[in-house]
C-alpha cells in the first residue's frame, strides 16, 4: 500500500487550529459539545500518529513488518471509530444522547468492535489485509467490510439529522447526508483512480468535522462579554440538559446585595470591571466552564457535588472584592451566597427556577455580608411547602375545580347565624391546612390570580347549591377574591353566568377583598361599583394588614371591613389598644365591622367593650369546617 503522509500532515494542521480555536474560546458543558470536543480530539490523536507511524516506515523501520501492519491497520481503525464519533455528535445535535461507554448501549459500537478486531488480527487471519514474505500488500476477502460499516454509521447520523423535527431539521439533514456521500465520494475517486482507498480520507475527515465547527459549534451565542462567563440563556441551557438527563448537580449562586444602592451612585456599564472580577474569580476555583452571569447583580457556578460547592464558596468568600472604586469613590460591596443541590429527578426545571427566586428572596431578609445560605432545615420547608402549591395549583388549574372549606359567621346583634365564608383547601404533606394567604402568594407568582378567583367562586357556589346553604338560615355566601380577579371587563358576565348556572342570587353573594395596590384605586372603585349595582357585597377583607393607602381604602364603597386575626389578638392580650380607635374611626366612615379570631370566650367577653360590631367569626363559633365535616354541619343546623 503507497503512503503519502503529506495530506495528513495537512489535516492534522488542519484539525489543531480548530481545537486550539475551540479550547480558547471555552463552550457550555453541553452533551452536544462534549461529543464535538471528543470528535475533535480523536480526528486529531488518529491523524498524528498516522503521520508518526508514516515517518517510521518511511525513515526509521523501512523494512519493518510490524511497521508495516501498523502502517495499514491505524488508518481503517481512525475511520471506523470517527465515523462512531460522528455518529454520536449527530445523535447529540438532534437531542438524543448515547453512552458508548454505557453496557446498554453496546450494540451501537458492537460492529465497529467487531471490525476492529478483525483488522487487528488480520496480519494473522488475512481477512482485512496482509503482507506476502515478499513484503507486498494484499486486500482480504473482508477487506471491504470496513467502508460498509462506515456507511452503516453514517446512515444512522444521517436518520437521526431527519427524525428530530426541530428548527432547520431539514436543513441540517441534507447537511449531513452531502458530509458522508463527499466522504464516500473521496473514498471511491481514491480506490479507482490512485488505488489507495485512505489517502485523502483524514482530510476528508477533517474537512466533515470543520464544516460542523462552522455550522453547529457557535461558541459564542452563550457567552457573557462582561464576566468573561456564560450568559442567563446559557445557563438555563445546561439545567434544561441536567433535568432531561436526570443529573445530579449543585449550584452555588453569588449576588450581590447592595447593587441597586452602587447603581444610584454609578451607572452599570462602569461596574463591568467589578463583574469581570468577579467572574475571572469564579472561573478560576469553579472552572472556566461553570461560570454563569444570571442577572446585574446575580452569578451562579455549576458543580457536581454538594462539598464541591460548599469548598468553592469557601475560597471565594475570603477572595471576591469588598469595595470597587469608581469616580474617586471607594464604594463597599456586599455579598450573599445559596446553594441549592439537586438529587436525581427530585424536582421539575419549573421547580428549580422557583427554589432559586425564593431563595434569593430569603437571603436578602434572613443573612449578613458572605454568609452562606443553604437548603436545609426552615429554608427547605417553606421552599418546599411553596412547591407543593405550586403543584395543587396546577393541578386545580387543569380540573377546574378545588377543594372548599366553610368558617360560620354570626351576627352579633341578634346571635343567629349571617354568612358562610367560603375558602380554598388545601393540606400538607404531614396533613397540617395550608394557609389561604401563602396560597394566594404562590397564585400571585404562577400567575393564576384571576383563574383561581373564577375556579374558587364557582366551587363554592357548586357546594352552596349542593348543601342547600341559604336554606339552612344563612343570609349570604361570601368568598375571598384579590383586586385582580374582580378588575376585569367579563367579570360581570362571568358572575351573572355562574349565578344562573348554579341558581344563586348575586344580592346573596359577598366578596371579601385584600387591597395589595395591583390595582389603581380608581379602577378598582368602578369595579367594585359595577358589582354592588348587582347586588353583590363587597367587603375589605384582613383590614390591619394589608391596608397600604388608608386615604385611599377610606374612599372605596366598602359597606363591611373585616379586622384581622392579628389585630383583634393584640387587643385582647392586652398588647395593644389600636383596634379601639381603629373601629371609631371606620364607623365614622359609615363601615360595619367583622371582627376575625374570636376563638374562646376570653375573646369574646373581651370584644363586647368595643361598641357596635356587627358580626364575629372564629374558632367560638365551630371555625373552619373541612370538606368532609361540611355535611355533617349543615345537617346540625
Amino acid at each position: 500500500m503507497t503512503s503519502e503522509y503529506a495530506y495528513e500532515v495537512i489535516a492534522a494542521i488542519f484539525l489543531i487550529v480548530v481545537m486550539v480555536s475551540y479550547k480558547k474560546k471555552n463552550w457550555l458543558d453541553l452533551y452536544m459539545n462534549r461529543c464535538f470536543d471528543q470528535l475533535l480530539k480523536a480526528g486529531v490523536l488518529f491523524t498524528v500518529a498516522d503521520i508518526v507511524i508514516n515517518i517510521l516506515r518511511e525513515f526509521v523501520f523501512p523494512e519493518s513488518i510490524f511497521i508495516r501492519n501498523l502502517d495499514s491497520v491505524i488508518p481503517r481503525i481512525a475511520m471506523l471509530w470517527l465515523s462512531v464519533y460522528y455518529f454520536q455528535y449527530w445523535h447529540a445535535l438532534s437531542g438524543h444522547r448515547i453512552i458508548l461507554k454505557s453496557i446498554r448501549n453496546m450494540e451501537l459500537v458492537l460492529p465497529a468492535l467487531i471490525v476492529t478486531i478483525l483488522d487487528i488480527t488480520s496480519p494473522v487471519t488475512h481477512f482485512i489485509f496482509y503482507y506476502d514474505a515478499q513484503g507486498i500488500y494484499h486486500r482480504g476477502s473482508l477487506h471491504n467490510l470496513i467502508i460498509l460499516v462506515i456507511n452503516i454509521y453514517f446512515a444512522g447520523a444521517c436518520l437521526m439529522a431527519f427524525r428530530n423535527r426541530t428548527d432547520s431539521w431539514m436543513r441540517r439533514g441534507f447537511v449531513c447526508v452531502i458530509l458522508c456521500v463527499m466522504y464516500d465520494i473521496t473514498i471511491a475517486l481514491q480506490l479507482v483512480i490512485l488505488k489507495n482507498g485512505y489517502l485523502l480520507s483524514f482530510f476528508a475527515t477533517g474537512f466533515m468535522i470543520f464544516v460542523c465547527y462552522m455550522l453547529y459549534q457557535n461558541l459564542d451565542r452563550y457567552s457573557d462579554r462582561i464576566s468573561g462567563g456564560f450568559s442567563r440563556a446559557g445557563f438555563r441551557k445546561v439545567i434544561q440538559e441536567k433535568f432531561k438527563y436526570r443529573q445530579r448537580f449543585s449550584c452555588l449562586f453569588i449576588t450581590i446585595q447592595n447593587f441597586q444602592n452602587i447603581l444610584s451612585i454609578c451607572e452599570e456599564d462602569e461596574l463591568t470591571g467589578v463583574m469581570g472580577e468577579i467572574g475571572e474569580i469564579l472561573r478560576k476555583y469553579g472552572g472556566r466552564q461553570n461560570q454563569f452571569h444570571i442577572h446585574g447583580s446575580d452569578f451562579a457556578v455549576l458543580q457536581q457535588k454538594e462539598n464541591e460547592s460548599v469548598q468553592l464558596y469557601e475560597m471565594v468568600s475570603q477572595i471576591l472584592p469588598g469595595t470597587v472604586r469608581i469616580n474617586n469613590k471607594s464604594i463597599p460591596i456586599s455579598y450573599g451566597f445559596y446553594m441549592l443541590t439537586l438529587e436525581e429527578a427530585a424536582y421539575d426545571q419549573s421547580e428549580f427556577y422557583k427554589m432559586v427566586a425564593s431563595m434569593k428572596k430569603m437571603l436578602k431578609d434572613q443573612l449578613h455580608d458572605r454568609q452562606l445560605l443553604r437548603y436545609e432545615g426552615e429554608v427547605r420547608r417553606n421552599i418546599d411547602l411553596e412547591l407543593q402549591i405550586g403543584r395543587m395549583l396546577k393541578k386545580i388549574m387543569q380540573d377546574k375545580r378545588c377543594d372548599i372549606c366553610i368558617s360560620p359567621i354570626i351576627d352579633n346583634h341578634t346571635g343567629q347565624r349571617h354568612a358562610i365564608e367560603a375558602k380554598i383547601y388545601m393540606l400538607r404533606e404531614n396533613g397540617k391546612t395550608i394557609p389561604e394567604g401563602a396560597i394566594w402568594a404562590v397564585a400571585k407568582e404562577m400567575g393564576y390570580v384571576r383563574e383561581l378567583g373564577r375556579i374558587t367562586l364557582e366551587s363554592a357556589l357548586e357546594l352552596a347549591q349542593k348543601e342547600r346553604i341559604l336554606e339552612h338560615g344563612f343570609k349570604k355566601l361570601i368568598v375571598n377574591v384579590t383586586p385582580l380577579h374582580i378588575s376585569s371587563e367579563t367579570v360581570l358576565r362571568e358572575y351573572r353566568f355562574l349565578a344562573k348556572k348554579y341558581e344563586f342570587p348575586l344580592n346573596r353573594l359577598c366578596l371579601e377583598m385584600t387591597e395589595d395596590m395591583s390595582v389603581p384605586f380608581e379602577r378598582l372603585e368602578k369595579y367594585i361599583n359595577d358589582l354592588i349595582s348587582e347586588g353583590v357585597t363587597v367587603v375589605l377583607d384582613r383590614y390591619g394588614d394589608n391596608v397600604c393607602n388608608l386615604q385611599g381604602i377610606m374612599k372605596m364603597p366598602f359597606r363591611v371591613v373585616k379586622i384581622s386575626e392579628k389585630m383583634v389578638e393584640r387587643y385582647c392580650s392586652g398588647e395593644s389598644d389600636v383596634l379601639k380607635y381603629q373601629i371609631n374611626m371606620l364607623h365614622d366612615n359609615g363601615w360595619n365591622i367583622c371582627l376575625e379570631g374570636i376563638d374562646n370566650q376570653q375573646r369574646y367577653d373581651k370584644v363586647r367593650d368595643l361598641g357596635d360590631i356587627s358580626y364575629l367569626q372564629g374558632r367560638y363559633y365551630s371555625g373552619i369546617l373541612t370538606p368532609e365535616r361540611i355535611h355533617l354541619y349543615m345537617e346540625e343546623v
